[in-house]
C-alpha cells in the first residue's frame, strides 16, 4: 500500500447513500492511501483546483468529472457550490444565516439567468483538458470518467449503468459502485 491513488469527483463518485467501504474511496484504501477529495454537489471547477493542488502528491488519479452546469465559489474558506437543482443551501457560515441564504438565493437565481449551456461545455473540457495534461507533465497513471459526454482529444470512460445499479435518487447502488470501480480497476491496470 505504497502507492497513493487521488480520488476526485460529485457525488456519483463519492458514493452518496452508501456505506463507506462500499465506496470507491473505501474499495481502494486496502490497496492504496487513497487521497479522497470527493463531495456531493462538487463542480468541474472545485474538482480541477482541488486536482492541480494534489497531483504531484500521487501516483494514480481518477477523476469523475460531473455536469458542465455546476459552478463553484469560495467563501471564507468555505466552498460554495451552485447546482441548477440546489435553490437553497445550509451555509455554515458565522454571520447571520438568513442574509447569507438570501444572497446565495439571488446568487443562484441570477447565474443560471445568465448561463450559457455552450460556454460552460467548452469550460469544462478545457477544465478537462488541463488536468489531464497536468497529469502527463508528472507522469501520473491517470483514469477519467464523465457523466456527460465532453470533447476532449483522450479516452474518457463513460459509465453505463442500469436503473437496477441504482438508488431511488439515481446515485450508484452497491452493484452499480461495484460495476464502476471494476471496470475503472481494469483501467488503471492497463497502464501499468
Amino acid at each position: 500500500m505504497n502507492q497513493r491513488l487521488y480520488l476526485d469527483g460529485c457525488s456519483y463518485t463519492y458514493g452518496l447513500g452508501l456505506e463507506s467501504c462500499d465506496t470507491l474511496a473505501g474499495r481502494w484504501s486496502s490497496e492504496y492511501k487513497v487521497i479522497n477529495k470527493t463531495r456531493p454537489g462538487k463542480s468541474n471547477l472545485a474538482i480541477a483546483l482541488d486536482a492541480f493542488a494534489n497531483i504531484q502528491n500521487c501516483d494514480i488519479v481518477v477523476i469523475g468529472w460531473t455536469y458542465s452546469s455546476r459552478s463553484y465559489l469560495k467563501y471564507q474558506n468555505y466552498d460554495i457550490d451552485l447546482l441548477p437543482s440546489r435553490t437553497v443551501v445550509e451555509l455554515p457560515f458565522d454571520r447571520d444565516t438568513k442574509t447569507m441564504s438570501d444572497i446565495y438565493t439571488d446568487l443562484h437565481r441570477n447565474f443560471y439567468a445568465l448561463h450559457d449551456t455552450t460556454f460552460a461545455g467548452h469550460h469544462s473540457d478545457f477544465l478537462v483538458s488541463s488536468i489531464k495534461y497536468m497529469c502527463e507533465k508528472y507522469q501520473k497513471k491517470s483514469v477519467f470518467f464523465s457523466w456527460e459526454q465532453r470533447t476532449t482529444d483522450f479516452d474518457i470512460y463513460y459509465p453505463t449503468v442500469s436503473p437496477k445499479m441504482r438508488l431511488t435518487d439515481g446515485h450508484l447502488n452497491v452493484n452499480g459502485t461495484t460495476h464502476l470501480y471494476n471496470n475503472l480497476q481494469q483501467l488503471i491496470y492497463e497502464q501499468r
